[in-house]
């Protein structure tokens, strides 16, 4: 059982490249329903930022998206046809790199978003913030 303390917690972060995670793995905007949720499993993702064909950032698609999709085909008796595209939310928050651990933890809470990429200055995805990384770097 948890006890309360009075010992603050501090932020052992200065910038978003010090809170994400770099394993990001980008689903092609084409891709089928079954490849995007093998995706998701495969790597234990939450969400996986959705790429079009030059690699550039068009949207993000999450678990929650994956779990629309097959409670609306129950109704149908089958999961329905879907690409990455159909299934995606068609924005993509991110960060730089050198942007400030309050920064990112304020447009998260702003945005109401439980992830922020991060991209280098010509948009490529760098990697991940979630809101379980902002806890780990609580101490």
């Amino acid at each position: 059982m948890a006890t309360a303390t009075h010992s603050r917690l501090t932020l052992q972060a200065e910038t978003a490249a010090d809170l994400m995670h770099p394993d990001v793995t980008p689903v092609p905007r084409d891709a089928p329903f079954d490849e995007v949720l093998a995706l998701v499993i495969d790597h234990d993702a939450t969400v996986a930022p959705v790429v079009g064909p030059r690699g550039e950032p068009v949207g993000v698609v999450s678990r929650t998206d994956l779990l629309i999709h097959v409670r609306e085909s129950a109704v149908a008796g089958r999961i329905a046809a879907a690409t990455a595209e159909d299934l995606m939310t068609p924005t993509l928050f991110s960060v730089g790199p050198d942007t400030p651990a309050c920064e990112v933890i304020r447009d998260m809470l702003q945005s109401k978003v439980h992830h922020l990429f991060v991209a280098d200055d010509s948009g490529a995805i760098m990697g991940v913030v979630s809101a379980c990384d902002v806890l780990h770097h609580l101490h």
